[in-house]
């Protein structure tokens, strides 16, 4: 007659049956026992809306970089020796990143793949993706690691 959630998140495995994890005071077992499913079926819900939130990570409140750094890290990447197109392409991709970072102090999964789903082509889609994915690693790897996530 319990109910729990079961899930498993960057190869770690989760059983959640009630909402502490995430600082919501929701506890389905509490509950009569024809309201239960019900409630963890919110819980469920609650969860997940906030693993998307949060970059699928229970880590709450990362550390906010600043816009200068940011900038630090994106121009380390483009000063490398790199093609001329290659640069371009990069560039201006950083200004799109820029201009959400700027916004909501981070770059989400939801804009990320608005901006991938734009690109209708399978080529132009998976060249775009990689360069992408090429900014968001090089600004994990120096120090944005909670507020990206790459597609």
């Amino acid at each position: 007659g319990e109910y729990y959630i079961h899930f498993c998140l960057n190869g770690k495995r989760f059983r959640l049956s009630n909402g502490k994890k995430i600082s919501v005071p929701l506890y389905p077992n509490d509950f009569p026992k024809n309201q239960r499913k019900k409630k963890t079926d919110d819980l469920a819900a609650l969860v997940y809306d906030y693993l998307v939130k949060n970059n699928y990570s229970f880590t709450e409140g990362s550390k906010q970089f600043s816009l200068d750094h940011f900038d630090e890290v994106i121009i380390s990447k483009l000063s490398e020796p790199l093609s001329p197109k290659y640069i371009s392409t990069l560039d201006s991709l950083y200004k799109l990143l820029r201009e959400e970072y700027k916004l909501n102090g981070s770059i989400g999964v939801k804009f990320t793949d608005k901006l991938l789903k734009s690109y209708k082509n399978p080529t132009s889609f998976n060249t775009i993706r990689r360069h992408l994915n090429v900014l968001l690693n090089h600004l994990k790897v120096n120090g944005q690691t909670n507020e990206l996530k790459t597609p």
